[in-house]
């Protein structure tokens, strides 16, 4: 299960992550994928370079508070580490930083400094891979002249490599219909040959919407039932679907259902054995704007 945060130091809505949805993902058998995004509660309140100013130590008292707040989940109900009740997650930390939409893009090196200042906040708490994994994710395409690897922290720093991809369809103007393969086979070639992490895609769905504007909900099921055998060919450790209605018809609630319940399960055999796949995802309304129009 993938949730949606940002770096709003509040205690509302910190407390309602740590008590009320961290452990209702794992009372229901999932390992929470967390995407942590370095918003200071809004958009508009967000510097440009909050990455530098992150790599600096500015927002340090949060992170390290933030930090002490997942150490105490994962510590399970007792919140301590190293006994039978501790937990896992997953921390997907400022992605699709290739792109253009985020304040996180566009300076590489300001945003390695960051990624790896805000990890090792983590590492020193001894929340290793063992029971905190980082998945470092990715637009498929690089969008705003700044190359994904460009802005790779480095093994030492990385437990995943993720990618986020979808099938358009003909929903937008610069769109058309894709097979999974014509999605994601191009980044895949260029991250392993930067890197052998083990590899998730960690958003992505099909539209229904083909040529003309009209729905095709089996087309839409035949590119499910493609995807999924196209993970396992690629070697996909992980898969999360956007399973929400957003710019088009995402969710797999149309009559697509029953063949992503049956690949996801399928899939789920190949995950890595620490930590279980994550199923499905829905994105937090606030704090995330629309995805922009890309050519």
């Amino acid at each position: 299960m993938n949730l949606f945060t940002d770096w709003c130091n509040r205690i509302k809505n910190i407390d309602n992550l740590f008590k009320i949805q961290l452990p209702n993902v794992w009372s229901n058998g999932n390992v929470p994928v967390i995407t942590w995004e370095p918003y200071l509660c809004s958009a508009a309140a967000t510097p440009a370079d909050v990455t530098r100013r992150a790599a600096d130590g500015e927002y340090d008292a949060y992170l390290n508070a933030w930090a002490d707040r997942l150490g105490a989940f994962v510590g399970g109900p007792d919140g301590v580490l190293g006994n039978a009740d501790d937990r896992r997650a997953y921390v997907r930390m400022a992605h699709e930083m290739n792109g253009n939409w985020y304040p996180w893009s566009g300076n590489s090196t300001e945003y390695v400094r960051m990624w790896r200042r805000v990890r090792g906040a983590f590492v020193a708490r001894n929340l290793t891979a063992s029971r905190v994994q980082w998945i470092w994710a990715v637009n498929h395409e690089d969008v705003g002249g700044v190359a994904a690897e460009s802005y790779y922290p480095g093994d030492a720093h990385v437990d995943w490599i993720g990618i986020d991809g979808y099938n358009w369809g003909s929903t937008q103007g610069w769109s058309s219909w894709k097979t999974p393969r014509e999605v994601f086979d191009p980044m895949i070639a260029r991250l392993r040959a930067a890197t052998r992490a083990l590899l998730s895609l960690t958003e992505t769905a099909s539209t229904s919407v083909r040529e003309g504007g009209a729905a095709d909900i089996a087309g839409k099921s035949a590119w499910i039932a493609q995807f999924f055998n196209y993970t396992q060919a690629a070697g996909v450790r992980m898969v999360i679907w956007f399973n929400e209605d957003k710019e088009t018809d995402w969710g797999d609630a149309s009559a697509a259902a029953a063949t992503a319940t049956r690949y996801t399960r399928a899939a789920a055999s190949a995950t890595r054995p620490t930590l279980p796949t994550a199923r499905r995802s829905s994105r937090r309304a606030c704090c995330q704007p629309t995805r922009p129009t890309r050519g």
